[in-house]
């Protein structure tokens, strides 16, 4: 039988979480707050929600696999009958309903839901444990359906996708190099393209030869457009999902306005855009 003291002593620790959260909430909703005023889009709250949202869940789903949602779909009603698979739910659920909520009005990202991951491949190998799936002599196939596709994103990982980051070295070394004495260079990311093109410098956010492009900035593509020196654009155009419609019209225009593609580096992967261009348009004689 169960043992009260082990039920009592997770019961405890069940409302040391509960408190502990609630004790957090006066540090948490500023820094909410703050994501919130930082990476909000502009446009109607209605398809903004439903857009952010399904961001939301396509980057977190590059991550947590339909085999590796699924099966932790079926740990959570294997797990549902336990306290310990009840807390380990919670775990689960909390973070990712929370960057939902946070998702009808701002742009989030994968990136801050995947403090759950462990907790939901624990929970995907949940039903190893059960005996009805052992006495089936299915555990063996079950750990290798879920174990075999991470270890191919691994191996992709390592490999084609190159760490899975846009290419900013090999597009502002690109640039850096074909510019001439008197070119401008403006990009997304200027800082890391400066440490880039110059190692020994380390204040990235405040580059010195490589102009800011970046919505917090609409006055460095308003002088590049009225400036007739060459000039040389660096972008990744999935960035550009986040500025509000007027800058965006401004770059738009500034690219349309004699530029020239010279450049695109993919990254080869489905689900995400990390292809970066590289523009380039003459000065005015």
């Amino acid at each position: 039988g169960a043992d009260p003291e082990a039920g009592g002593a997770e019961r405890w620790g069940a409302w040391a979480l509960v408190l502990g959260g609630l004790a957090s909430l006066p540090v948490l909703i500023p820094v909410i707050a703050d994501y919130v005023h930082k990476k909000s889009t502009a446009g109607g709250l209605a398809s903004l929600s439903l857009g952010n949202a399904g961001h939301l869940m396509t980057s977190t789903g590059f991550q947590v696999t339909p085999i590796l949602a699924s099966a932790a779909l079926l740990g959570a009603l294997c797990a549902r009958s336990s306290l310990r698979g009840r807390m380990l739910l919670w775990t689960v659920a909390l973070p990712l309903l929370g960057a939902l909520v946070v998702s009808l009005f701002a742009k989030v990202s994968a990136q801050y839901v995947f403090c759950s991951l462990p907790w939901i491949a624990l929970l995907a190998c949940w039903p190893v444990g059960e005996r009805s799936l052992v006495e089936r002599k299915l555990t063996l196939g079950y750990v290798a359906l879920l174990a075999l596709p991470a270890l191919s994103s691994c191996l992709l990982y390592l490999g084609p996708r190159q760490g899975e980051r846009p290419r900013w070295r090999e597009a502002y070394s690109y640039a850096w190099s074909a510019r001439g004495d008197f070119d401008a260079v403006l990009g997304m990311q200027a800082g890391l393209g400066e440490y880039y093109v110059d190692p020994s410098f380390t204040d990235i956010r405040r580059p010195r030869l490589i102009g800011w492009c970046d919505r917090t900035r609409p006055r460095n593509v308003r002088s590049a457009a009225a400036s007739e020196r060459p000039l040389w654009i660096v972008l990744r155009p999935a960035f550009l999902e986040l500025w509000p419609s007027e800058q965006r019209l401004e770059l738009e225009a500034l690219l349309q306005d004699g530029c020239r593609l010279m450049r695109r580096f993919p990254v080869p992967m489905e689900g995400r855009d990390l292809d970066l261009y590289v523009y380039y348009r003459p000065g005015s004689s």
